[in-house]
């Protein structure tokens, strides 16, 4: 099965369109710019086939456990010679509101179950269901945060 994504709705997309025209190249030999590209890949962990803006908060706290339970870089990108790491933002996953894959859908309890198989291979404290549970009520308040100064900073729209 390959793997299948749309970006064309995405703010970050749409701004490079803006500032360069259409047809202009979006990426480079290394693959789409950040965050896009880890976003795009962090969807198969996410296991939801869009980020809406319903959806947007989950996505990001389903990406943030992820990275808790891995403890690695969330994304990388190059800027041209390098190879850089990146932490996922609130910000970024923001920007890619509008991107659709077929990484599939996996309920709340899918996924937690899923982290603590996880947290049993990578960590040395594994992790019980409940722990799982409130890193994904922390990480939604912090998008939900980000989502409110966000929309102050734009006047309220």
């Amino acid at each position: 099965m390959t793997y299948d994504c749309n970006w064309g709705e995405t703010p970050l997309y749409k701004a490079h369109i803006a500032k360069h025209g259409e047809g202009a190249p979006f990426g480079n030999e290394h693959g789409l710019p950040f965050p896009l590209g880890g976003v795009m890949w962090l969807m198969l962990i996410a296991k939801k086939w869009e980020i809406t803006t319903k959806n947007a908060a989950e996505v990001y706290a389903r990406i943030a456990t992820y990275h808790k339970v891995v403890g690695e870089p969330f994304a990388t990108s190059w800027d041209g010679k390098n190879r850089i790491e990146h932490d996922i933002t609130p910000a970024d996953v923001a920007q890619c509101i509008g991107l659709r894959t077929n990484a599939g859908d996996s309920t709340k309890t899918e996924f937690v179950a899923h982290m603590v198989k996880l947290s049993k291979r990578e960590s040395k404290q594994p992790l019980l269901a409940n722990d799982v549970k409130q890193m994904l009520v922390e990480f939604t308040n912090e998008f939900n945060d980000y989502a409110i100064k966000a929309m102050i900073a734009q006047g309220g729209k």
